[in-house]
């Protein structure tokens, strides 16, 4: 056991120079690996959290750990939380209400005493546990990998190590610990793999603790195989700007969708399991299909899949008196004021707009467009819908809410960053004309 741990950290390149904070619950796990990094020379200090979630048990639980801290000579940092309060409130599970206190305690107190690792003492068989359980939650390969050894600051010292080595470890120096009796409650998931679901799965294969660890190895290797697959599709059919995530799934092969690989792309967007399966559906949907993920809208286009996140719907109606220079919201638009004789040539891109000043009526207006709206396209005598205008572009549902007209009294007269009105374009009779950029 102590080779393994040695072994490990050396793999890291951890040394007696760092120092390492052991979370210790008082359990048999942590307290031998506890022992395990002092024996090996690790320069350690002790954290324990006293959860107040079994009574005097888990003051009993503090009081032991604070003896060891002792009887090792070792720093100890303490604290206390209101678990069942703090799981209400965020309204998520005990378990995860413990782990996400833990977790933000330990770093702050690394961070304050100049601690360079974690250490906690998940071992082999937990490592098993937690790979049965992400497989029957569905997680994708990427929950079929196991644990991490070192995961930023964290580390896992005894992952390698079996619980039953552990064991024997303990009963080889006739080490003291405290059982935690929860521990034998098969209400939560762990539990009932551990003491009903896995024994049975050892009766069909004696060696099955064994062969999981061999399948763990195999699907490291399958899961670099699909990333580097997903990783090289991203660069070359997904676009990402700071507003949306924009998905060629049209010009994907099938292979990507069949293999599982447009699955691990969602995951490693940021979204879990069940929210990649559902955006995986959207492809057989029509175009205009909409999820809704958080404060994210995934939309269904033709050709698209776009992710964008919603933002508060409110009316804007700027006004943009005469003389107005240049505005910064809703959009940044420069504003100049030019003698004709002074414009050398018309800008061709569509980011520039060049009007006839003296037939627009100011102030001029921004806004979004609404259903019924038209205007006369640059080049054409006869208005056209608005609607017509975006499908001809090809315009996605949010391209449409994105986009915003510039108005002069009733009348559109520029689709910014697309097509003015005709009726007010520069003309031989144009003295004054009005040029806008954005």
């Amino acid at each position: 056991m102590k080779n393994a741990v040695l072994r490990l950290c050396k793999s890291h390149g951890i040394n007696s120079s760092h120092k390492i904070l052991c979370a210790v619950s008082g359990g048999m796990d942590s307290v031998a690996m506890l022992r395990v990094l002092v024996e090996l020379g690790y320069n350690c200090g002790i954290a324990h959290c006293n959860f107040r979630l079994r009574g005097k048990e888990s003051n009993g639980d503090e009081k032991f750990v604070r003896k060891l801290a002792e009887q090792f000579n070792l720093p100890i940092f303490v604290t206390y939380f209101d678990t069942l309060n703090y799981a209400h409130n965020k309204n998520i599970s005990v378990q995860m209400a413990a782990r996400e206190l833990r977790y933000n305690w330990f770093e702050q107190i690394r961070e304050e005493n100049d601690y360079d690792y974690i250490a906690v003492a998940q071992h082999a068989d937990d490592e098993i546990e937690t790979v049965l359980i992400n497989l029957v939650r569905g997680t994708g390969i990427s929950g079929l990998t196991g644990i991490e050894s070192l995961n930023g600051r964290v580390l896992r010292p005894l992952i390698k190590v079996w619980n039953k080595d552990i064991a024997e470890y303990c009963k080889t120096y006739n080490m003291k610990f405290r059982n935690d009796s929860s521990n034998s409650e098969t209400k939560y998931a762990r539990n009932l793999l551990r003491h009903q679901v896995i024994p049975l799965l050892e009766q069909i294969n004696p060696g099955f603790k064994q062969t999981m660890n061999d399948n763990i190895e195999h699907f490291c290797a399958t899961e670099k195989l699909i990333n580097s697959r997903a990783d090289e599709l991203q660069e070359k059919f997904v676009v990402k700007n700071e507003e949306t995530v924009k998905i060629n799934i049209a010009a994907m092969p099938d292979s990507v969708f069949k293999h599982g690989v447009f699955f691990e792309m969602m995951r490693n967007l940021g979204f879990n399991a069940g929210e990649a399966v559902e955006i995986e559906r959207l492809r057989d949907s029509q175009a205009g299909k909409m999820l809704k993920i958080n404060d994210l809208r995934i939309l269904k286009d033709r050709q698209h899949i776009i992710i964008e996140k919603e933002e508060e719907k409110t009316e804007t109606n700027l006004l943009i008196p005469y003389g107005t220079r240049f505005i910064s919201e809703p959009i940044v638009l420069n504003v100049e004021y030019v003698r004709i004789n002074m414009l050398r040539d018309i800008p061709k891109t569509e980011n520039i707009a060049c009007l006839d000043s003296e037939i627009l009526q100011f102030p001029l207006h921004l806004r979004k467009w609404k259903d019924g709206d038209k205007f006369m396209p640059l080049g054409m005598k006869n208005f056209k819908k608005l609607s017509d205008f975006f499908t001809d572009l090809k315009f996605s549902l949010f391209d449409k809410e994105n986009t915003w007209l510039l108005c002069s009294g009733k009348d559109i007269i520029w689709v910014v960053g697309y097509r003015i009105d005709d009726r007010f374009k520069i003309t031989p009779n144009t003295r004054d004309v009005l040029k806008l950029s954005i």
